[in-house]
């Protein structure tokens, strides 16, 4: 879900100039975050502090002191005062020790630095998020690049209140990052190139919500290796050919290579050479993981680089179709991968990667269906295996754009027909959105009068005039989107009626017995005082 929260961060820019080979870590053992590393702001309720060699960061909801174009969220920031280009590593030990209420976040993120990149749409984000009644119960990391998000929800045991994590993020010179959650990668996608701030924040939003977080062992340094590339002059081949292998395109933006090691992935190696080519021959049939590593002259070494040869042996071939490739959240969408093919066999088994993070595993069958919980453009691919065993390339992607389900409204009204001076009590919390939260209500109630867009589900109405109205309702979701049908409920507004406990003939009974008891009282009074007299007369009173 791409919080307006997260929209606001993104337009935090603070000028630095670009670092190079930089590496800023922060222990928090000091009196406070270090200023020279750091910039921090802070809006409502949310504060920073050290404590216990930690940076503790709590506070409740301020609806009073909110971010800027954020729907109302308070937010704190840690940003680093220096620009990252190319490689980039980011990671903090961190624990949700306590949260309450109904939206909050906590994220580290790598955003495009001020006049490099769109900070508006290239960020990205690795966040433990929770929205009361969403689907997004727990985590999920995100990526904005081109107003296109990618998203992956966590399984909720992933990260647990009161226990410690690990985040870890890592832009790649291959143009994509990765994630990891406590040393396991949760996710990988393409990222931009500008440069970019490392960015700690947590957020809080509505009312009764509150948090305690604390931070240890941040980190931000630049990852840059040597990046090495391979290529075969053929990857398909009979056993006794010869194959040159290639890395003469690997590279190094921070230095020089000076040696190649190639693995041809048969039990025989090349050994370090300074050349970056070598020819190779494969004596047997089989499937061989060619790889190759490069040194440079700072001492770096490049992860490994790998090419498939097929010796003998012909993959199959993966073939994706979607339907409907235009959908909104939690509708089906059917997958197949029954245009596969395989040269010299058949396929036997088929690998669904929905590309939200959900992938189907290895399955007999060419067809699956899947939901997607989260608004956004996704990449599916297929993978397929034959009856030799052998497994191809990913296909193709297929793209799958997801829209987000507008919410839906529920009126109550306390009553259906009230007399003119009566209040009525109108109940929106029936309202949902299944992919998201309502952040917003809109009361219309027929006779002119509208409450506005408010944030409380509840509110009342007096009408003026006698009259039946139409009351209807609208809802916006955490997304800005409004719900497309209107609730409603019609209130009829009468007269007073003539017995009514507020009608005239109430008030006329209530004058005529107040105004007997004032003449009975009168006639008792004066019967009273004239029997005294007549006792004083000596006359005795009447039978």
């Amino acid at each position: 879900m791409r919080t307006a929260f997260a929209t606001a961060l993104l337009a935090i820019g603070i000028a630095s100039v670009v670092g190079q080979a930089l590496a800023l870590t922060d222990d928090f053992g000091g009196p406070g975050v270090d200023p020279l590393k750091w910039d921090t702001e802070n809006t409502g309720g949310l504060s920073g502090s050290i404590v216990g060699g930690k940076l503790v960061v709590s506070g409740a909801y301020d609806s009073e002191h909110t971010i800027p174009g954020t729907g109302g969220w308070n937010g704190y920031f840690l940003v680093s005062k220096e620009n990252f280009a190319g490689q980039v590593e980011a990671s903090v030990e961190f624990s949700i020790d306590a949260a309450a209420g109904s939206e909050y976040q906590v994220s580290l993120s790598l955003n495009g630095a001020a006049g490099q990149v769109n900070p508006a749409t290239d960020s990205l984000f690795w966040q433990a998020y929770y929205l009361a009644g969403s689907q997004n119960s727990v985590g999920f990391l995100t990526r904005f690049l081109g107003g296109t998000p990618y998203r992956a929800v966590l399984d909720p045991a992933d990260i647990v209140v009161g226990t410690p994590h690990v985040y870890r993020v890592v832009r790649k010179a291959t143009g994509e990052a990765s994630f990891y959650l406590d040393g396991n990668l949760k996710g990988t996608t393409a990222f931009v190139t500008g440069d970019l701030k490392v960015v700690l924040h947590v957020g809080l939003h509505g009312a009764g919500t509150s948090i305690s977080a604390s931070f240890d062992n941040l980190v931000a340094q630049d990852a840059r290796l040597p990046l090495a590339r391979l290529e075969a002059s053929q990857d398909r081949i009979d056993a006794g050919d010869v194959v040159t292998l290639d890395g003469s395109t690997s590279e190094y933006a921070g230095g020089t290579i000076n040696g190649f090691f190639f693995d041809f992935g048969d039990g025989q190696t090349s050994g370090w050479t300074a050349s970056s080519f070598v020819t190779h021959v494969f004596a047997s049939s089989g499937v061989y993981a060619a790889r190759l590593r490069v040194n440079s002259t700072d001492g770096k070494q490049s992860e490994w680089a790998i090419q498939s040869i097929y010796v003998d042996a012909w993959p199959p071939s993966a073939v994706l179709t979607a339907t409907p490739t235009r959908t909104a959240t939690f509708e089906q969408v059917g997958f197949s991968g029954a245009d596969s093919n395989d040269l010299d066999g058949s396929v036997v088994a088929y690998r669904f990667d929905f590309g939200d993070g959900v992938d189907s595993g290895w399955v007999p069958s060419a067809g699956a269906t899947h939901q997607y919980v989260l608004d956004g453009a996704y990449s599916a691919r297929l993978k397929v295996r034959d009856d030799d065993g052998l497994e191809s390339q990913w296909s193709s992607a297929v793209r799958v754009d997801v829209a987000n389900r507008p919410p839906t409204a529920s009126l109550l009204a306390s009553a259906d027909s009230v007399e003119l001076g009566t209040s009525v009590s109108f109940d929106a919390a029936g309202s949902a959105d299944l992919d998201g939260g309502i952040a917003a209500y809109y009361f219309d109630f027929g006779d002119g009068v509208n409450s506005g867009w408010r944030d409380g589900p509840s509110i009342a109405h007096l009408y003026t005039t006698t009259g039946r109205y139409n009351v209807t309702l609208l809802v916006r979701d955490n997304k800005g989107v409004v719900s497309e049908d209107p609730a409603w409920s019609v209130v009829e507004v009468r007269e007073v009626g003539l017995f009514s406990p507020r009608g005239p003939y109430v008030y006329l009974m209530v004058a005529l017995v107040v105004g007997t008891g004032i003449a009975a009282y009168v006639v008792l009074k004066r019967r009273s005082r004239r029997d005294k007299e007549e006792a004083d007369k000596g006359v005795p009173p009447p039978n």
